[in-house]
């Protein structure tokens, strides 16, 4: 089974992806993906139930939540109630400049007291401009012997598929019944050989035994979400 860590549902703003289509998707495409939508913890019978929580100081993902974390907390607030929770803290896009919530903005990456929260990195995302972002990520979870994971971040049904890890030992009946931690055992595994693995960094995709990830359109980002999220704000829907 492919793994997503990072995709949105119709419940983010700037997403377009109704969750009937989505669940549909996935299954032909046998993804299981972690649903992380914006500052809303979005529960599906399909998925890994996740939120992008924007915090003081830039956003972070919690995996295998089971309540909702608001908006706008302290930074460290909102990673202690992950914790509180059994949940797991993964790090998406740290380096891209271009995201206005980026951790790499906010001066935090190596403060030794949130290296101590930090289960996954996000080395690859496929919305990112470029693959030097990605790049950093993957040195900075290097250094830090951090799991590694790969999201498409996808907001629209074409980007499904973008980027994911493979595990054999997963299915989709699994879901309700792998621990956070059993998962993060298992991700371990995939990131020790994924180092090990040969690969060229500069060159799109990223491609290994266990993981895949490619760059999307930069007008994902940069054109269809914005204009998307004007017209949802303006109809209210």
């Amino acid at each position: 089974m492919k793994v997503d860590l990072h995709i949105h549902s119709i419940e983010s703003k700037c997403s377009l992806n109704p969750k009937r289509l989505l669940e549909k998707v996935c299954i032909k495409k046998n993804i299981l993906p972690a649903i992380c939508d914006h500052n809303k913890l979005t529960k599906l019978n399909f998925s890994i139930p996740g939120e992008e929580i924007a915090t003081n100081r830039g956003e972070f993902i919690g995996l295998f939540l089971n309540e909702e974390i608001p908006p706008n907390l302290d930074l460290y607030e909102a990673l202690d109630r992950v914790r509180e929770q059994g949940g797991l803290i993964y790090i998406p896009h740290p380096f891209d400049i271009y995201r206005k919530r980026s951790l790499v903005k906010f001066n935090v990456l190596e403060e030794k007291e949130f290296l101590k929260y930090i289960d996954i990195v996000e080395v690859f995302n496929s919305r990112c401009r470029s693959l030097e972002p990605n790049i950093k990520a993957l040195e900075f979870a290097k250094k830090h012997k951090f799991s590694i994971g790969f999201g498409s971040d996808a907001h629209f049904i074409w980007e499904v598929g973008n980027a994911y890890t493979i595990f054999d030992e997963i299915n989709i009946e699994d879901i309700s019944n792998i621990s956070p931690k059993e998962f993060l055992n298992l991700l371990n595994k995939k990131t020790k050989n994924l180092l090990k693995s040969n690969f060229n960094l500069y060159v799109n995709p990223w491609k290994t035994k266990y993981y895949f990830g490619k760059l999307g359109s930069k007008y994902n980002i940069t054109l269809y979400s914005k204009i998307l999220k004007k017209i949802r704000r303006r109809l209210n829907i």
